[in-house]
């Protein structure tokens, strides 16, 4: 009976145990975790969360938070936003694995969360904590520092239709990352020495369609990841935040797409993978048009390693890659403008070993590796590039369209040889192929370019031609082979020019060089069929201040337009193989008839006259003493006492002119094209000649 009163004794106290435990698991302990949670959060954070419920399982230890909200009050922010708020977050764990230092989750899940993590322009983020009140009276406990170090452990985590707004005011431009819905499923993370955690799938939307997708294994001690990454439509807009530190452009749309794999080991990033940039476009703020585009950019076998810091590429496809190049009025290239000028990079600092300007410091300097980088090939499909020139009115502009070829290989190291293969449109038919190569050396680099445009409307030249010689082009096509070099800082250019039917418009009023004699240099330059061929070689010196390729170009145009003009026999004779003095046609003293030399010098004139029927020619008969001392003797052998007067030695100048046009007359000129002039005495030592003067038509 004693027994039974005991056992009773026993079941009431063991009952009263197990309610007063049922009692406070299910009531006491979430109402404690509520008011600690919130006077935590109050303390450290500054708001006070709203929380829905929160339910603890004493007997199964689940642990359980729904519609949680903690509201965000940094800087004073007025519209009413959320650090963060979920619908449920849920956890078990070994709580007995406590006494052996392992913090130990059977699972942990968290559903439609939602967080805002905000970077200010100073660098404080909404997340700061507040000084803990607290932390004067607490002392700290090292009793069991040289104990076993606490682990975590985590045998599911998962997150549902989750989601986290970044946003980042330190740039010009700021940065809004919207991340979500995010989902995360994670097995066996431990922070366990040796220990590998799986990652089933780390799945989360970013924008409208981006779509991210990680899976893999991971360990904490030592620290080391094996991950496969798929992204997929990923939005690159927030790199206009980072674009708008130093310049005025924004990237206005682009995705990303990127197979591959990230490993992390002994410090080292390696990532390898095909990644693909769809529809991107870069543009200048207040600009319309963008200034850099492009349909698709795919990167072959890419692998990027943090130490050494570099990074290969198989090969690099870019498909409708199109860029905008201006001249403005000031002289400077539209890209200079697009820089930010006032914000300037935080200075690296120094170690106090080597101070700066010290020679430790500029020999660690020039040793110190940088980024190492090779593109094996760079393709180009259907690229272009508009240039405009606004330092002249009208404005120029040229458009190279339908781009394709090849660069390659593109490589961080000095004596890398480059090649080129490139060739398009130019404009709607004019066609340009280049081919060459670039080696990178230092001071100076090496260039061996050659190129040909074909088939190009010179009418777009029209604004050069107005400011530099003032003069419109009505018509013409340029054909141009052109053979650049650059070795040493010097640069040799040989163009070879081919224009058809190039024809001058109307005078320009202001043009800067409208006293070029250019339409008689064009008069003489073109033949019959209305084409012109000349080379223009060209030469400069690349570390001059001043140089400028056009510069150097329009000088030796001029050069040759002034030569042509002042010595217009000495290209007519390159051109039919005359010799020198083509255009003197030399006579025996006393004599009026040819030399068999002297009509064949006769006969190349004709040739290049009736190549050119816009020229005309003046003949000019020149007397000389000795013309008079012939006479006189041979007067004497005929023993004549004759005199002769000036007027006879005339006579004998205007019969040899005349006989010049008679000659060329035979030969295929027209009369009306030949103008004889007045006989001159000409200079004293010379022989006696008739001279010849090309005019315009």
């Amino acid at each position: 009976m004693a027994f039974l009163i005991r056992f009773q004794k026993l079941l009431i106290i063991g009952a009263l145990i197990i309610l007063i435990y049922t009692l406070f698991g299910f009531f006491l302990v979430p109402w404690i975790a509520k008011n600690q949670m919130q006077k935590f959060l109050q303390t450290r954070f500054g708001s006070t969360p709203t929380i829905g419920k929160i339910y603890f399982n004493p007997y199964t230890f689940h642990f359980e938070i729904t519609d949680f909200d903690l509201p965000d009050t940094a800087e004073k922010t007025t519209d009413k936003i959320s650090r963060l708020k979920f619908e449920t977050f849920a956890m078990n764990g070994d709580w007995w694995k406590l006494l052996r230092r392992e913090v130990h989750f059977k699972y942990v899940d968290l559903k439609k969360a939602e967080g805002q993590f905000i970077i200010f322009s100073k660098g404080n983020t909404n997340w700061e904590l507040l000084p803990d009140p607290e932390a004067g009276a607490k002392k700290k406990d090292d009793s069991n520092s040289s104990g076993k170090p606490w682990t975590v452990t985590f045998r599911r985590l998962a997150i549902e239709n989750s989601g986290l707004d970044v946003w980042d005011h330190t740039h010009v431009s700021p940065l809004h990352l919207p991340v979500g819905p995010l989902s995360l499923n994670i097995e066996n993370f431990t922070t366990s020495i040796g220990e590998s955690s799986e990652i089933e799938s780390l799945v989360f939307s970013v924008g409208d369609k981006g779509r991210m997708v990680i899976s893999g294994s991971a360990n904490m001690k030592p620290t080391s990841a094996d991950l496969k990454l798929d992204f997929k439509d990923l939005p690159m807009g927030f790199v206009s935040a980072y674009l708008s530190d130093t310049t005025y452009l924004r990237l206005s749309k682009g995705t990303l797409n990127f197979q591959g794999s990230l490993i992390y080991r002994d410090g080292i990033v390696t990532l390898n993978g095909d990644p693909e940039i769809h529809d991107l476009a870069i543009e200048q703020e207040e600009v319309e048009l963008p200034v850099l585009k492009w349909k698709t950019l795919i990167a072959e076998k890419l692998q990027f390693k943090s130490q050494p810091l570099g990074m290969t590429v198989e090969n690099v496809n870019v498909d409708g890659l199109v860029t905008t190049l201006a001249l403005r009025a000031d002289g400077t290239l539209n890209v200079k403008e697009m820089m930010r000028t006032g914000k300037k990079a935080d200075p690296v600092p120094q170690s106090a070993s080597t101070p700066a300007g010290s020679p430790a410091a500029a020999e660690q300097k020039e040793s110190a590796p940088g980024f190492q980088y090779l593109v094996k090939v760079l393709k180009i499909e259907n690229g272009g590039l508009d240039y405009s020139d606004q330092q002249i009115r009208p404005r120029f502009v040229a458009r190279i369209h339908s781009l394709n070829g090849s660069l390659g290989p593109i490589s961080s190291e000095l004596g890398q040889k480059m090649n080129i293969d490139l060739n398009g449109m130019v404009e709607q038919y004019g066609k340009f192929k280049g081919k060459g190569s670039f080696i990178m050396k230092k001071p100076w680099p090496n260039l061996d370019f050659t190129s040909s445009f074909q088939n190009i409307e010179m009418t777009t030249f029209t604004p050069y031609a107005g400011k530099f010689a003032g003069y419109e082009i009505s018509k013409g096509k340029l054909f141009l082979d052109v053979k650049y070099t650059l070795v040493n800082h010097r640069i040799k250019g040989d163009n070879n020019v081919f224009l058809d039917q190039f024809t001058l418009g109307k005078k320009v009023e202001g043009g800067k060089q409208s006293n070029w004699p250019i339409k008689f240099a064009l008069a003489i330059m073109k033949d019959r069929k209305g084409q012109i061929k000349f080379k223009l070689p060209i030469e400069g010196d690349v570390s001059s201040p001043d140089f400028s390729v056009g510069s150097i170009v329009w000088t030796a145009i001029k050069n040759l337009v002034v030569k042509i003009a002042m010595s217009p026999f000495d290209f007519i004779s390159s051109l039919v193989d005359g010799g020198p003095e083509l255009q003197n046609i030399f006579f025996e003293p006393g004599q009026r008839t040819l030399t068999a030399e002297e009509a064949v010098k006769v006969s190349k004139i004709a040739e290049a006259l009736k190549d050119r029927p816009q020229l005309a020619l003046e003949i000019t008969g020149q007397y000389q003493q000795a013309d008079l001392a012939e006479m006189l003797r041979s007067a004497s052998q005929g023993k004549k006492n004759q005199e002769f007067t000036v007027d006879d030695l005339k006579a004998l100048a205007l019969a040899r002119s005349n006989l010049i046009m008679g000659e060329l007359n035979t030969l295929g000129i027209e009369p009306n094209r030949m103008f004889i002039l007045a006989a001159t005495p000409g200079e004293a030592g010379k022989k006696p000649q008739v001279y010849l003067t090309l005019k315009e038509k």
